[in-house]
């Protein structure tokens, strides 16, 4: 039994390795699966970086906010590796120490399939000997049965017998019952009187008639019916005589079976005696196989037993057969003494008719009927009788068939008694061999404790060799925790750097958006400014030439004292209305500002709102700059003249307050600029738009009037002066030409340094020459003199105006 247990127990530990290997298979096959996965990752990533290579090379700013999420995604990528060949080393280990528990299994299996193979092949010698005993008893049981079945067959015939026995038993009786209420009736007939005869002979009669032949067909269908009874018995007879013999046959078949069996018993003993000689050298072995035939020949006995019992059964059985039979043949006897009283009483009947031919010649026929009716019925009776007869005789060679078989069973019981006596040998026989087994057992006990200290040893091997596969599967489990954390960081970092390029891609888009509108808004305003520049240059030149030929005019005329007056009374004018207008200007010029503001701000958020706006808007200022200058433009020589002359007395005291008319320029200029501020530090805030190249918005006179270029080489040394004067004075009003109240508003907001210098790009001021070609002068020196002051106003005048973009 302990050694069961502990195959039991082996082959428990053998099924928790293997789930455990598979098991770990499983999970070797998960890592390798999302080492694939790691590798894709960091090819998808590889790739992302070259793009971003790739798109870090087009011209745009850095992005230090990817690039410090690639540095963070890479630092994790590779401490991701460092972890990865940390855990590869520890499942390596691992599996080293799987591999050593797995040798030392081997070997303990090893060991104890050996010995139970040795075990099962004693099992397998001592179960061949059961199998033989045990097919010995089935086939003696087999036979037992076979008896048993044929017996009760007969029983079954014998009832099915007798039902049809008692069945036409009860036809006589009926038969029996209509003759006496026949003779009845004759009595009352014979009683009677001659009248009542004669109503007998009209009434009755064919009644009675009537019965007779009811009756006689009657009789013949039970004749008929008992024909086929006594067939039916001689067939049944036939066939009970056949079974008889074959019985004989069989019986003297199981005799020689049982001589056989006599014989192997001997031949068993034999073997037995010889099996319990080598018992001595195989006592190890032949142990459980002597308990087991102990056993086997104790269900033999109860066997035996219980076949004596069923034999005295059958005793009994046969008894009450034998008491059926003469219960039978006292009925037989009284049947026979019925119908001799039933001869008796149909001689009474024929004495009876004869009186009654005597009384009535007339019932003759109905006599004769009877008479015929009556010896139909006698040869019925004779049949029936000798088939009794017949039944008596078979019944009594059946009866001689049974104590024959008595006195087989008798002899059957002396042989098993024999037998009884020889298995008693036998046992004693056994007994002396367990009492060697047991001093063998002793042997094996010593045997079995060396195997049981073994077995423990291997079971504590075993239990450490588990704990430790616990240990291993708990450290795998946990690596596995960590390896799917580090993929979802991977993942999250992935995703994340997904969506910067996203991100940036719509940037890429949505500027290059915005720099094709820009692109066309700065071709719109470069060709607005250049249809400008022309007309208001040509305007002015010739309002220039105008001017200079009324001066040398009124210069040669001597009207210089009435242009003083009227220079004196325009100046007082211009001064209320330079002021208001300086003021409607700025206010102007604020409001514009705003709504171009409220503009960008929606035109940056819409970037698909047309350029419609745009256009109206510059040609709104492009209106306002031509009405400032044409306003600018009609004073007078005179009148300037004044007001140079006012402004540098004023220069010296309060400079502040008041202002010459280039300073409104200036202010414009400045609010300008303020605006080109905003708008550049807006796009450099943003990461959509690039800072726009350096443009020359407003044409040279080279390029708008080539016919002409020989004109002005004769005309630059009278403009050399004015450059000179033009700077000197530009520097001086570029102090003081801001107001005290509008100080705030055209202060630019604080922009960075990129800002400003593309600012400074964007709008320098281009020369003065190339831009101006005065007419040639021709007059004194005193003219000149006064003119110059003229010149630096008209040069103020004529400085180029900051052009404000969309």
């Amino acid at each position: 039994m302990k050694k069961l247990q502990s195959e039991d127990a082996l082959a428990e530990l053998e099924l928790q390795l293997e789930e455990s290997t598979k098991a770990l298979d499983k999970k070797n096959s998960q890592v390798i699966a999302r080492n694939n996965t790691i590798k894709r990752l960091e090819m998808s990533l590889a790739e992302k970086e070259k793009l971003l290579s790739e798109m870090e090379k087009l011209p745009k700013e850095p992005n230090l906010r990817a690039k410090e999420e690639l540095k963070t995604l890479r630092r994790r990528l590779v401490q991701a590796d460092k972890e990865r060949e940390e855990a590869r080393e520890l499942l390596a280990k691992k599996d080293e120490k799987l591999e050593e528990t797995t040798q030392e299994l081997q070997k303990v299996k090893n060991d104890n399939d050996e010995k139970s193979a040795k075990f099962l092949r004693e099992l397998q010698d001592a179960r061949t000997d059961l199998d033989e005993v045990k097919e010995d008893t089935k086939k003696r049981h087999e036979q037992i049965q076979s008896l048993k079945e044929k017996l009760d067959s007969q029983y079954l015939k014998n009832a099915c017998l007798q039902t049809q026995l008692e069945n036409e038993k009860r036809g006589l009786q009926e038969k029996e019952n209509a003759v006496q209420e026949a003779k009845k009736e004759l009595s009352v007939a014979r009683s009677a009187s001659a009248i009542e005869v004669r109503r007998y002979q009209n009434e009755i009669v064919p009644g009675l008639e009537k019965k007779v032949k009811s009756l006689e067909e009657e009789i013949l269908y039970n004749s008929e019916r008992v024909k086929e009874v006594e067939v039916k018995l001689v067939q049944e007879s036939s066939e009970a005589c056949s079974r008889l013999e074959k019985r004989n046959e069989e019986i003297e078949q199981k005799v020689k079976e049982v001589n056989k069996l006599r014989e192997n018993i001997k031949t068993l003993d034999q073997e037995k005696f010889q099996e319990l000689d080598k018992a001595w050298q195989e006592m190890m072995s032949m142990q459980k196989t002597i308990e087991e035939r102990n056993k086997t020949i104790d269900e033999l006995v109860q066997n035996l037993r219980d076949a004596t019992l069923e034999q005295g059964n059958s005793a009994e059985e046969t008894q009450t057969v034998t008491d059926q039979l003469k219960s039978e043949r006292k009925k037989m006897r009284v049947l026979a003494e019925q119908v001799k009283s039933a001869c008796e009483e149909k001689s009474s009947l024929e004495e009876s008719l004869r009186l009654v031919k005597s009384d009535a010649g007339k019932d003759k026929e109905i006599i004769a009927n009877l008479q015929k009716v009556l010896k139909e019925q006698d040869q019925t009776l004779m049949e029936q009788g000798q088939a009794i007869d017949e039944r008596q005789s078979e019944l009594e060679t059946l009866s001689t068939e049974l104590q024959s078989w008595q006195e087989k069973c008798a002899l059957t019981s002396k042989e098993l008694e024999k037998k009884k006596e020889e298995i008693t040998s036998v046992k004693k026989q056994a007994l002396v061999a367990s009492d060697e087994t047991r001093r063998m057992e002793t042997k094996m006990k010593d045997m079995s404790s060396k195997q049981e200290s073994t077995e423990l040893n291997a079971s504590v091997r075993l239990e450490k060799m588990e704990d430790e596969i616990r240990k291993l599967n708990q450290d795998r489990a946990s690596l596995e925790a960590q390896l799917q954390k580090k993929d979802e960081e991977i993942r999250k970092g992935s995703d994340s750097r997904d969506n910067i390029m996203k991100t940036m891609r719509e940037a890429l888009e949505v500027g290059k958006a915005h720099k094709a509108e820009y692109e066309v808004k700065l071709s719109t305003v470069k060709e607005q400014c250049r249809q400008e520049s022309k007309r208001e240059m040509d305007e002015e030149l010739r309002r220039m030439k105008r001017d200079f030929q009324r001066q040398l005019q009124e210069i040669k005329n001597g009207k210089d004292s009435v242009v003083n007056a009227l220079a004196a009374e325009r100046m007082e004018t211009s001064k209320t209305d330079s002021s208001a207008s300086t003021k409607e200007s700025v206010v102007k010029v604020l409001a514009t500002e705003r709504t171009e503001t409220s503009k960008t701000d929606s035109s940056a958020s819409d970037p698909d709102v047309t350029d419609s706006t745009d256009l109206r808007s510059s040609v709104s200022r492009s209106n306002q700059a031509r009405a400032l200058k044409r306003n600018s433009s009609e004073i007078t020589l005179a009148e300037l003249k004044n007001q140079l002359s006012a402004s540098k007395a004023r220069k010296t005291g309060d400079s502040d307050e008041e202002f010459t008319p280039g300073s409104v320029r200036k202010t414009r200029s400045r609010v300008s600029t303020k605006k080109a501020g905003r708008s550049s530090s807006s796009c450099s805030s943003s990461k959509w738009t690039t800072p726009a190249a350096k443009v020359e918005i407003l044409p040279t006179m080279d390029e708008t009037e080539p016919s002409k270029a020989e004109s002005v080489a004769e005309k630059i040394k009278l403009f050399k002066d004015l450059q000179e004067n033009m700077s000197s004075a530009g520097e001086e009003n570029d102090k003081n030409s801001v107001q005290p109240n509008e100080g705030r508003e055209n202060v630019p907001p604080k922009t960075s340094q990129s800002t400003t210098k593309k600012r400074k790009k964007l709008f320098q001021k281009p020369s003065i020459a190339a831009l101006l070609s005065p007419a040639t002068f021709t007059g004194s020196r005193e003219a000149k003199t006064e003119q110059d002051s003229t010149r630096n106003i008209i040069t103020r005048q004529l400085r180029p105006r900051a052009i404000k973009y969309n």
